[in-house]
C-alpha cells in the first residue's frame, strides 16, 4: 500500500524535520510503501529563505544581513538532512496546483504530525486539511491544533474540512475530546512519530561521539527567555556548564551558543546531556525517549502555546518536572524515575502502531 504524506518536512525547525523522518520511517518498518510528498507551501517558503526580512523594512533588511551567515549554515544542513534521510516524492517542489493530480498515485494520503492543523500556520492552506483529496483517501496522523483555544475562524475550518476523513487521529488527547464534541466523530489520541522509533534507531543518527567531554546543560528556547535564566540557577546549583541552540544572536546566557547547528546537532546535544531546560514540545519529547534528567519551561507571552506541553506532561505525569514560574524553581533539576513513564510511553506507542495498522481496514476504494 503506497502512502503519501503531507507536513511540514521543509522546515527549517528540528521538531518539524525530526518528526517528519520519523512518520515516514516508521510507517515503511511496518510494511508501507510511504513517502513525503514534497508539497513546497508558498507562504511557509518565505519563512525558509537565507535572506529573510518579513516586513520589508530597513531594519529588517540590517537585521537579515547580520543573521545571513547563521541561517545560511542552518538551511543548508537542514537540506542536507532532508536529502540524507526524508524519502520524498520524485517529483520535487510540488505546487499546490499540482496536488491534486499528484494525489491519484497514493492509496491514502496522511497529514500529520505536528502543527498541521493550525492554519494560522500556514496563512489558511488548506492543503494541510488535505482537501485536494477524495474524503475516504484522507488519514490524519498525531495531526496538532497548536492551541488550546482554537478562535472561532480555526473552528469552522475543523468543521468544514476534518469530518470527512477516513480515520482521524491527533497529538493532543484534549484536542481529541474538542474535536469529537465539535464535529460528533471518532477522533483517537496517538503519540507523536518520534515516539514510534527506539531508542536505537535515533542512536544510529546521533553516532558515538557527544559533542563536550564535560557534564553539561542542554538549553533549547523557542520562545520564552526564562529558560536561560533558569539554566544560570540550574548551572550555578551543579557546577555544570551551559550549551545552548540560541534563537538569537542577543541571547545572554554563558556557555557555549551554537548558532548553526544542525537537526543532528540537535539529536546530540539532547542525547549526551545531563539535563535539558525547554519550551519545546519535540526537545520535551526527545527528552522522553532518551530518558533525561529535563525541565519543561512555560510560555509567559506565548501562553496560548502552552497547551501541548501541558499535554505531555500530564501524559507521562512530569507536572513537577514543570516551570511555570519562579514559584517552581525549586523543582528545577529535580531527578526523574523513568519507570512508570517507560509503561506509559510503551502502552501508547502500541496503541499508536495499531492505529497505523489499520489504516487499510475495510477497504473499499
Amino acid at each position: 500500500m503506497k502512502l503519501g504524506i503531507i507536513t511540514f518536512h521543509r522546515a527549517i525547525n528540528y521538531g518539524a524535520a525530526l518528526q517528519s523522518f520519523a512518520l515516514q520511517e516508521a510507517l515503511n518498518k511496518m510494511g508501507y510503501d510511504a513517502e513525503v510528498i514534497d508539497y513546497a507551501c508558498e507562504y511557509l517558503e518565505k519563512h525558509y529563505k537565507k535572506f529573510y526580512n518579513p516586513n520589508g523594512t530597513i531594519k529588517g533588511a540590517i537585521s537579515a544581513i547580520i543573521y545571513y551567515p547563521i541561517r545560511s549554515a542552518r538551511i543548508i544542513k537542514f537540506k542536507k538532512f532532508r536529502e540524507q534521510y526524508i524519502k520524498t516524492s520524485k517529483k520535487k517542489n510540488i505546487s499546490r496546483s499540482e496536488l491534486s493530480k499528484l494525489s491519484e498515485e497514493y492509496d491514502y494520503i496522511i497529514t500529520g504530525s505536528d502543527q498541521v492543523w493550525n492554519p494560522e500556520q500556514t496563512n489558511y492552506d488548506m492543503s494541510f486539511f488535505l482537501d485536494f483529496v477524495k474524503p475516504m483517501k484522507r488519514i490524519a496522523y498525531a495531526a496538532s491544533l497548536g492551541t488550546n483555544n482554537p478562535n472561532l475562524e480555526q473552528k469552522n475550518v475543523f468543521k468544514q474540512y476534518i469530518r470527512d476523513y477516513k480515520k482521524i487521529s491527533v497529538r493532543e488527547e484534549s484536542s481529541a475530546v474538542y474535536l469529537e464534541e465539535l464535529l460528533d466523530t471518532t477522533i483517537y489520541s496517538v503519540v507523536d512519530p518520534v515516539f514510534l522509533l527506539s531508542i536505537k534507531d535515533w542512536e544510529k543518527l546521533i553516532g558515538k561521539n557527544p559533542v563536550s567531554d564535560s557534564p553539561y546543560i542542554f538549553v533549547y528556547c523557542l520562545h520564552e527567555k526564562n529558560c536561560y535564566r533558569y539554566a544560570e540557577i540550574l548551572a550555578s546549583k551543579t557546577g555544570k556548564k551551559i550549551i545552548s541552540i540560541p534563537d538569537s544572536i542577543k541571547v545572554k546566557c554563558s556557555g557555549k551558543k551554537d548558532f548553526r547547528a544542525g537537526v543532528l546537532d540537535f539529536l546530540n546535544y539532547i542525547y549526551y546531556a545531563d539535563y535539558v531546560l525547554t519550551d519545546s514540545f519535540h526537545a520535551t519529547a526527545f527528552s522522553i525517549i532518551f530518558e533525561k534528567q529535563f525541565n519543561i519551561i512555560m510560555k509567559q507571552e506565548r501562553k496560548e502555546l502552552n497547551g501541548r506541553l501541558y499535554s505531555i506532561a500530564q501524559k507521562y505525569n512530569l507536572n513537577k518536572s514543570v516551570i511555570k514560574n519562579d514559584d517552581d524553581v525549586e523543582n528545577l533539576g529535580r531527578n526523574i524515575i523513568y519507570d512508570d513513564i517507560r509503561q506509559i510511553k510503551d502502552r501508547d506507542i502500541l496503541y499508536s502502531k495499531e492505529f497505523i495498522k489499520s489504516i487499510g481496514e475495510n477497504d473499499e476504494n
